[in-house]
Formats: structure tokens, sequence, C-alpha cells
């Protein structure tokens, strides 16, 4: 580290790349220890918008009688493209509107998580039971292949308000879907769009000529219910240190 003087007659401290990290100019932050709080918090996000993708193939197999017409299904769970914002949650209140900086920490346990999307699970970067620094105020809290949550902390007057979002991936999954159900390929359920994130389940092979086969709802069909459930849960507490920028409260 070096100090620089500045012709305003500053002082500006240096580190070895020469970027300043602090100077005379900017005075750091005042924090109040009479307001500071500890709030209970409970951080939910809701279950994502799903359908059922299902492929249904016909194979030709053979057997002591000779060859056959066999039929095989499929079902996997399919994530619909959202971006959704959730309503804001009043936590509190802080003593004065002349806040305008706030030291937020938390220590969350993941009290209820979701699904496992593509066979792994959702994973946060949140550390759990342990005091987290959220700079800014912001966290990603989930994190999956197409998939990501977040919160947002902030003062709205004198209100602590919790915002949260969560986004899944848009787009085509590259499949070649067909419309009729009972066409050798892909199905799906409400639209084309979307992540394929969890098998269901699949059919054995049946012979042609048994009735219904194992087209999509077909009477041997693979299951087209959705078992995921990909809803979450956090809970802990809340410490609020707030303060103020270059002027006293």
């Amino acid at each position: 580290m070096g100090v620089r003087p500045t012709p305003e007659g500053h002082i500006h401290l240096i580190n070895p790349e020469g970027r300043k990290v602090w100077g005379t100019d900017e005075p750091p932050v005042q924090l109040v220890r009479s307001a500071w709080q500890e709030i209970p918090i409970t951080i939910e996000f809701p279950d994502f918008p799903t359908d059922v993708a299902y492929f249904f193939d016909r194979v030709t197999e053979k057997d002591a009688w000779g060859e056959y017409m066999a039929y095989y299904g499929m079902s996997v769970t399919k994530i619909l493209p959202q971006e959704l914002t959730l309503p804001d949650v009043i936590l509190g209140t802080v003593p004065s509107d002349k806040i305008n900086y706030v030291d937020w920490r938390v220590v969350l346990e993941w009290t209820k998580k979701p699904s496992s999307a593509r066979g792994w699970p959702i994973m946060s970067p949140i550390v759990r039971g342990k005091q987290a620094d959220l700079r800014g105020g912001s966290a990603v809290m989930e994190i999956s292949g197409g998939i990501q949550r977040m919160i947002h902390l902030s003062i709205v007057g004198q209100n602590i308000v919790l915002s949260r979002k969560q986004s899944t991936r848009g787009g085509d999954w590259l499949v070649n879907w067909k419309g009729n159900p009972q066409t050798d390929g892909w199905t799906y359920g409400t639209s084309p769009e979307g992540l394929l994130s969890h098998y269901i389940g699949g059919t054995v092979g049946h012979p042609s000529y048994y009735l219904g086969g194992a087209y999509r709802g077909g009477e041997r069909s693979a299951p087209l219910t959705d078992p995921t459930d990909y809803s979450s849960t956090w809970t802990g507490t809340l410490f609020v240190k707030p303060g103020r920028i270059n002027a006293s409260i």
C-alpha cells in the first residue's frame, strides 16, 4: 500500500496495482449502533411451472415366433420458461428516512429444498448456518443449469423490503417435437419451450397387437403425472446495521 496526496489536499490510499482503495474525500460509513436489528426471516419461492414431455418409439424386435413391432414410451418433466418477480415483503422499519447505507448480513438454513434437475440437486452459494455478508443487499440463492433464484434487500422510505425473483431458461430444447401422440418421437404438454429436467418413468416394450399401446395417453402409457416440486424455503435471521455515508444522521 502507498499514500498519495491530491491537489485538493486529500489523501488517497493506493494498492500495489495503483488503484485507490480509500481516501479522505470519501469518509467511511457511519453505522448507528442503536438502530441495529435482528429480524427473523422466511424466504419462500414457489414451484416452477412444468409440463410433461413424452417420447414414443416403435422398434422391430424378434422372438421365437419371428419379428414383431414393439412399443416403448418415456415421460420427462419439463420446466417451462419463466421470469417471475414475486411480491415484495416488508420485514420491518428503520428509525430514520435519512439512512442511505445498510450493512446486511444473514444466517440461513435451507429448510425446504426443491427437486433435483437433470439428475443433480439445485445448488446454492449461501453457506448454511453461518453469517453471510450480503454486499449491496443482493444474493443469488439457488442456481442450476437454466434455473436461478435471487433476493434483494433494500430500504424504501423507512421500510426494510425483501424482493425475490426466479428465472428459468426459455427457448426450445432442440427436440424434434411432433403433434400427434401416436407418432414416433417427442410430444410436449403445453409448450415446446423449456428445460427437460426429471425422468418420470418408462414402459417395457409391448407388442403392437396389444390394445392401447405405449403412446402418450394409451393404455400402456408411461406415467403422465409430474412428481417434482421445485418450491423452496429458507429460514433464519437477518442482521440489519443501518447508517449513512458522508454525513451524520
